[in-house]
């Protein structure tokens, strides 16, 4: 019941922030137009200049080969990127915390996500709350 609240309130940030981010050609035109550039054969590196590792420019260059150039298509493609992670994150607690999902996983990541207060699309990670045993005196 706990994780499902959780999905829709992810859905209710969501459908909240949609299309609502900054403007995508001041903040990120130079690196579409490489990634579009790639995806019409172009070698980073070589053809134009990248100031970036080769792993993001040539996914992203492949996204735009195989289903256009757009912002929406690297936007779903971040989307399914952040549900693996959120996925694999909560796998990753649960075995931590045993086989049963209990209150420390769900505590992590009600503050964790899609906020409607931040500027863009920003993961808001807040430690774990667990409560901690007193420290023992060594004497």
């Amino acid at each position: 019941m706990g994780m499902a609240g959780l999905g829709l309130l992810g859905v209710y940030f969501l459908h909240l922030s949609w299309r609502k981010w900054p403007d995508p050609i001041v903040d990120a035109g130079t690196q579409w137009y490489a990634f579009w550039r790639v995806s019409q054969g172009a070698a980073p590196y070589h053809d134009f200049l990248w100031n970036y590792g080769p792993l993001s420019v040539a996914l992203n260059g492949l996204l735009f080969n195989c289903f256009g150039p757009g912002m929406m298509v690297l936007v779903t493609a971040n989307l399914i990127v952040y549900g693996l992670i959120v996925s694999l994150a909560y796998a990753a607690f649960r075995m931590a915390w045993g086989g049963r999902p209990r209150l420390p996983p769900r505590r992590f990541f009600s503050p964790c996500s899609l906020s409607p207060f931040s500027t863009g699309w920003e993961i808001i990670i807040s430690p774990p709350l667990t409560p901690m045993r007193p420290p023992t005196a060594c004497c």
